[in-house]
């Protein structure tokens, strides 16, 4: 079909007055020619065409008026309702752009199509104040994306978006065949004053847990220095025991080892003007619960500083008091101070290192408790290598020295060590959210034989890959 406009030979026909002349009410109509006047034709590939041109050149109004005349014809044409969705958001009609941009996602047949439609909807939503859902849209925006250009943008477009984002939501789950689910020691035997006694049920034993974490934070307020967030959390810990538990230790459930904690508090973030770097403070409480019944009661605080070293790397320093109730076993209660610091340092070739030191000292009644603990931790994340899979490895040497003798004459230290490697395999991705191999091995060995432990996990998750 063609549409005709009239111009008389004397004046040049602009693009909106032929766009003004080219449309009636919903539809393509011919306007009638004024005799003996020259005629411009705009047949309709040519009228698509110039819909985009429009909102490129900065006219949104015409842009839309004439999509939407296109579309009366062709409801499912996925460029104009791409332009539509521009045009409607540039007009300062979020909720409109929306409506056009999942018209042009569900219509869309290729994923250069998808992913157009996903960033679409992605800003029309964040205009719209609905950054969480933008969030959403920039991850399946990522996973539709054709190039590294492409997905590189949506990556760093979520980025944006989530800082913006008054809600945040982080989910993680994992299942983790394990030799040693009951972390039993390597030895039954204990010997007290020339005397050896046989723990039978001491021993190691096959399984596999379950593991389901949610943390939610929601921001309360915000100005130029500080950010006060609400903090929720979940952890859900459920686990199989081997066919071997039954002759080891009939009395052992898996409900014995299964664990459920939820906590919740304030996290108040604040970089004071003129200073490099900025504080957060977290005040939280939480309990821990076996089966039905609540187990653990703790409160604690702590205060960290980051200061960035260079453009890319950080150093932070945090400083935290905790206070654990036992429910279930007064004597074990504690109160405990630590020290932390950390460093992380960009590599080459999108690498990254971080380093960890911690020094806690726990004061409880209980002598298998009261202590001091000092971690040492490094990791490498490699970047991501063949066959999209991410690679990181982590390294951990941990030392625990009690203060008082239990079993022994001495008291108990115990010098413990623990490598991990984990392959988050990108090319398997789905909406940012990524398959996680790991691989963990554990050793603890004491100056007391009967509390040296092994263990061994592969574990099967999903993690967010950016």
């Amino acid at each position: 079909m063609m549409t005709k406009c009239a111009r008389p030979a004397s004046l040049s026909l602009s693009v909106r007055n032929l766009i003004a002349a080219s449309l009636t009410g919903a539809a393509l109509v011919a306007a009638t020619p004024e005799p003996a006047a020259a005629q411009t034709t705009l047949d309709l590939e040519t009228a698509r065409d110039l819909v985009p041109t429009l909102v490129a050149v900065g006219q949104p109004a015409a842009a839309r008026e004439m999509a939407l005349a296109l579309l009366a014809r062709d409801p499912t044409n996925v460029p104009l309702l791409l332009a539509l969705s521009r045009a409607e958001n540039d007009l300062g009609n979020p909720e409109a752009a929306i409506t056009a941009a999942r018209a042009a996602f569900v219509a869309s047949t290729t994923h250069r199509e998808r992913y157009s439609a996903s960033l679409l909807m992605a800003q029309a939503l964040a205009a719209n104040d609905q950054k969480f859902l933008a969030g959403i849209w920039l991850r399946r925006a990522a996973d539709e994306a054709t190039t590294e250009a492409e997905r590189a943008r949506a990556v760093r477009d979520y980025h944006v978006v989530s800082g913006q984002s008054a809600l945040g939501i982080q989910i993680r789950g994992a299942v983790v065949p394990t030799d040693n689910v009951n972390n039993a020691p390597t030895t039954n035997r204990i010997t007290i004053g020339g005397l050896t006694f046989i723990d039978p049920s001491a021993l190691p034993i096959s399984g596999i847990e379950r593991r389901l974490g949610i943390d939610l934070s929601y921001r309360l307020s915000e100005d130029d220095t500080l950010r006060t967030t609400m903090i929720l959390g979940a952890d859900v810990l459920r686990v199989t025991l081997g066919q071997e538990a039954a002759t080891i230790d009939p009395d052992l459930t898996a409900d014995d080892l299964s664990r459920s904690g939820l906590r919740g508090g304030i996290g108040v973030e604040w970089a004071p003007a003129g200073a490099t770097g900025s504080y957060r403070l977290d005040l939280m409480t939480s309990v821990d619960v076996a089966d039905t019944t609540p187990v653990a009661r703790s409160t604690w605080a702590e205060v960290r500083y980051r200061m960035p070293v260079r453009q890319s790397d950080a150093f932070w320093l945090g400083v935290g008091v905790r206070q654990t109730e036992r429910l279930d076993d007064a004597l074990r209660g504690y109160d405990q101070a630590s020290l932390s610091m950390g460093y992380s340092r960009a590599l080459a070739g999108g690498r990254q290192l971080n380093l960890s030191l911690r020094h806690a000292e726990t004061v409880s009644d209980s002598y298998a408790v009261d202590g001091a603990e000092t971690v040492v931790g490094a990791g490498l994340d490699l970047g991501e290598g063949w066959l999209g899979i991410g690679w990181s490895v982590s390294a951990e040497l941990s030392q625990n020295q009690f203060d008082h003798a239990l079993y022994a004459p001495q008291p108990r230290q115990d010098i413990g060590v623990e490598l991990g490697l984990s392959a988050v395999i990108g090319s398997a991705a789905y909406m940012g959210f990524a398959p996680e191999i790991t691989v963990d091995w554990t050793r603890v060995q004491s100056n007391i034989p009967s509390f040296d432990t092994r263990g061994f996990r592969i574990g099967i998750g999903v993690v967010s890959s950016f």
